[in-house]
């Protein structure tokens, strides 16, 4: 049975799933050939920098600080964007969030948006 024309289930845990998953051999193969090719992809490049390990670290250094001062940064950015006339909503949840997006979705009379995700 293909993965698309599985039924999922909100009560269904990843591990139910992935015991699905891996249950359809021709799927689980085509995953594992695609995480060795994306994985040796990866290995080939970091070969070709000598100082792979080095920005490697650094990286991760940058990003533990972000993480450890993301409250001062999102401050900033808000009195930046404020100053430019930007309007900056600030939600504790993805409740709260929705609610901001609708009353702002509501006030403007806005009847059809659309969404776009870039990778």
């Amino acid at each position: 049975m293909a993965l698309a024309t599985l039924p999922v289930l909100k009560s269904q845990t990843h591990p139910t799933l992935a015991n699905v998953f891996a249950a359809d051999e021709d799927r689980a193969h085509w995953h594992d050939g695609a995480l060795w090719f994306v994985r040796q992809k990866r290995d080939r490049q970091a070969n070709s920098v000598p100082e792979w390990e080095q920005l490697r670290e650094l990286a991760s250094q940058i990003k533990e600080h972000a993480i450890a001062n993301v409250a001062d940064y999102l401050e900033k950015f808000e009195r930046n964007a404020t100053a430019l006339g930007a309007v900056v909503h600030w939600a504790a949840d993805a409740k709260e969030h929705n609610e901001i997006v609708l009353k702002i979705l509501r006030e403007n009379q806005v009847h059809r948006i659309a969404k776009s995700k870039s990778m």
